[in-house]
């Protein structure tokens, strides 16, 4: 079994992040902008490519033979669904909703006094119901799709800090970021001994 995790399109609120480097306007459960539309369909051509049907016994790490996807999950955030009915579609399979596929603190604005995150509801399953109608909403999804609670960013004085001897075995168990990429283990130490003092 290969699982494979296929993130979103550009959203507004991508879109508006990198224009703006700021929350402020955010939407809750965000529509795919013109380029997370091309990108879901992009996607879905991608995903939808015939290999040879014999090969899919063998070893193929670079999906030579296709991917032979089976099953398809979505989450049940706006951008998810848009994004996931274009792949649903292009590989003529059932997209089933799942609530509990969804990042970390689900649906949220930010409470402009506080700045606090607050947690919101999703759309009604009516909603998706006249938008994406091939969807299959399970049973157990509430009228109003309402994702985890959202959890808040710890004070910057309270940031996680590890000792020195773990964080080099989490940065050798991590392998190569960006930043790191090209460093020995012991510049990466050193870079993070850095990062983490200023």
């Amino acid at each position: 079994m290969q699982l494979y995790f296929i993130r979103h399109g550009q959203s507004a609120n991508n879109a508006l992040w990198a224009e703006t480097r700021s929350n402020q306007g955010r939407n809750q459960d965000p529509e795919l902008t013109a380029i997370g539309q091309e990108q879901a369909q992009f996607v879905a051509r991608f995903l939808s490519r015939n290999g040879s049907p014999d090969r899919y016994d063998l070893y193929d790490p670079k999906n030579t033979a296709g991917f032979g996807i089976t099953h398809l999950y979505c989450s049940p955030m706006v951008r998810a669904v848009a994004t996931a009915t274009r792949i649903a579609e292009a590989l003529s399979l059932p997209l089933v909703a799942w609530k509990d596929l969804h990042e970390t603190g689900g649906i949220f604005l930010e409470d402009p006094d506080t700045k606090e995150r607050v947690g919101l509801p999703g759309k009604e399953r009516s909603y998706f119901a006249e938008r994406y109608p091939a969807l299959i909403l399970s049973a157990d999804l509430a009228e109003v799709v309402t994702p985890k609670p959202v959890p808040q960013p710890p004070p910057d004085d309270e940031r996680l800090t590890l000792p020195p001897e773990e964080r080099r075995a989490f940065l050798h168990a991590a392998g190569a970021t960006r930043r790191t990429r090209g460093l020995s283990p012991r510049e990466t130490a050193a870079l993070l001994d850095e990062v983490q003092a200023s």
